[in-house]
């Protein structure tokens, strides 16, 4: 920014001088400050590599737009989010040989196809991988996307959270829409359901606006930073409330991001 004089000043120093209401070099009374198109042509002409040109990106961005360009690097490697694990793959295939390798004790990965209708996945307590792709079969896969569903007890249920583990083209917007359906029934003779009158049902759905997770071997975001997916212990009732496991349904959208 800029005085009308043209004196440029940051965004930090014109807080502080605020309460001057004048410039810091010709005592200008300041009411507004204006764009200083010379800093920013300086600053837009300033290259620096890029973080992951050790893995191969040969790009150089504008020094202000390095950051936004990390993010959607197809360079960029892949983090195993094992809790310290620092694993780098380059390819989703050679992170799930680790996840198969070294993780063993994780449940095996969930697939299902991106865009279409919803599918079946069982949730263990923490860790649940799912590969969400775009192809008609086995022999073209499309894009690929790996997702993690993290499983936590809380008091009145299970609440799970989705984070992308991956890349994803800057335009793209994804979608992680997760499902829960219970139907009720109610008691009848020999307790076999097909006897039993059917009370109702509980139905709760969360779709959830999934971005990049740059590194889950630090750790999850913090709670306020995700929308969980809650399943309630009344949902599931005494019977199933402490299963090893909880069946939900999850569907992958993948749209142009606004």
């Amino acid at each position: 920014m800029q005085c009308d004089e043209g004196h440029a000043i940051c965004s930090s120093c014109r807080d502080k001088l605020a309460p001057s209401g004048k410039c810091h070099v010709c005592s200008t009374p300041i009411v507004t400050y204006h764009r200083c198109r010379t800093m920013e042509n300086l600053l837009e002409s300033i290259r620096v590599p890029c973080p992951y040109a050790d893995h191969g990106c040969a790009a150089m961005p504008a020094y202000c737009d390095a950051p936004d360009h990390g993010l959607f690097c197809p360079h960029a490697p892949l983090r195993c989010p094992g809790i310290n694990c620092g694993f780098l793959a380059a390819t989703i295939d050679e992170l799930l040989d680790h996840f198969a390798g070294v993780h063993r004790r994780w449940p095996p990965t969930t697939r299902i196809r991106a865009g279409k209708a919803f599918a079946v996945v069982r949730l263990h307590d923490g860790f649940n991988l799912v590969l969400a792709t775009t192809g008609d079969n086995a022999d073209d896969a499309g894009r690929v996307y790996l997702f993690m569903m993290y499983v936590t007890r809380v008091s009145e249920g299970r609440a799970v959270t989705v984070h992308f583990i991956g890349r994803k083209l800057a335009e793209e917007g994804l979608t992680c829409s997760v499902m829960h359906t219970r139907h009720l029934y109610a008691a009848g003779n020999g307790g076999q359901r097909e006897s039993r009158k059917r009370l109702g049902s509980h139905h709760r759905q969360t779709d959830i606006n999934v971005e990049c997770t740059a590194d889950l071997s630090k750790g999850l975001p913090h709670p306020e930073d995700c929308i969980p997916f809650m399943v309630p212990d009344y949902v599931l009732g005494e019977d199933h409330k402490e299963d090893a496991t909880v069946k939900v349904k999850v569907r992958v959208s993948i749209t142009d991001a606004e």
